[in-house]
């Protein structure tokens, strides 16, 4: 895989627009052709009416420039600057973290959904702040909100994760009392073998979050476009037969549902936070984080301070 800036060689225009299939890049302008390698092919008319060479023009020097990139579990990372650790090396702790869940067994059914629905979460984050505050849920919600996320640790380097294990029976209790969103859904093998479930929160500093449940992966990148505004790629797989079979139509939309309906109800607290940032800022009013609830999003603050070369904020 490999990854390229999105920039014509002749006079710099943005060559994709959205996500294509395209076998060769044309620009849209003069219609310089790339092949999917980044190397120029053509330069149509370069030396007038007809001539599609130029002796001055290096077609050869003239390629996409290329971005360092790398996948990881079918996610692809791209480090624009090019001073980024190896991606291995940065992904360590979260491949060792991982080493219990066969991902092997993961599906999604992406191919087989309406396209007329539109993608789970695009654009609904306007804001840097993503705690998940029960309060702000409905009763059920926040029931099983305050009860996934038990166990919190902020760990070394790129990776904080918040975690909890129970009995299969319990934990297929807890889900129907949020509205069975994925108490049909097929578990992981692992976890029938033992008997005990364990729901995952993962934060790849600084940019994604892995949810893994007894049922679902879900995996969401925060992309900045604006100091005011976030956008929130996300994707979800299910296991096995749970990725495709239509026994299982009904709870894959009940799961992504309820992970929808989460993140609306906080969006409108999300959007407020943001709103009162400088407000809060301009006034030199401090604030204090809860050290229990609230430290992952400590680590967060903690991982932008600490290249920014300011202190991060307690």
């Amino acid at each position: 895989m490999r990854a390229f800036h999105n920039i014509c060689r002749h006079r710099g225009l943005k060559l994709v627009e959205s996500k294509t299939n395209l076998r060769k890049i044309v620009c849209s302008y003069h219609c310089w052709g790339y092949s999917l390698a980044g190397e120029l092919l053509t330069t149509p008319n370069i030396a007038g009416i007809g001539r599609n060479e130029a002796s001055s023009v290096d077609k050869s020097a003239l390629g996409l420039v290329p971005v360092r990139s790398g996948t990881w579990n079918g996610v692809v990372f791209v480090n624009v600057c090019g001073a980024a650790p190896p991606l291995d090396a940065f992904v360590g702790p979260l491949s060792e973290r991982l080493m219990s869940f066969d991902l092997s067994v993961l599906g999604s059914d992406d191919k087989i959904r309406d396209p007329r629905r539109p993608r789970q979460l695009e654009d609904l984050c306007r804001s840097r702040d993503r705690g998940l505050p029960p309060a702000i849920h409905s009763r059920a919600d926040a029931h099983l909100l305050r009860r996934r996320l038990l166990h919190r640790r902020v760990p070394r380097k790129c990776l904080c994760r918040l975690s909890q294990r129970r009995p299969i029976a319990e934990a297929r209790a807890r889900y129907d009392e949020a509205g069975g969103a994925f108490a049909a859904l097929p578990m992981w093998p692992s976890s029938k073998a033992s008997g005990v479930t364990e729901t995952l929160a993962l934060f790849l500093l600084p940019l994604g979050v892995i949810l893994i449940t007894p049922t679902i992966v879900n995996f969401s990148v925060l992309l900045p476009l604006a100091a005011d505004h976030t956008r929130v790629r996300t994707k979800t797989w299910f296991i096995g037969d749970g990725a495709r079979s239509a026994k299982y139509r009904a709870a894959r939309k009940a799961s992504r549902d309820f992970f929808a309906k989460v993140i609306r109800e906080d969006i409108a607290v999300m959007e407020c936070l943001q709103r009162m940032t400088p407000v809060r800022e301009g006034l030199g009013l401090e604030t204090q984080f809860s050290p229990y609830w609230e430290r992952s999003l400590q680590a967060f603050q903690a991982f932008y301070a600490g290249r920014l070369g300011a202190p991060a904020e307690r």
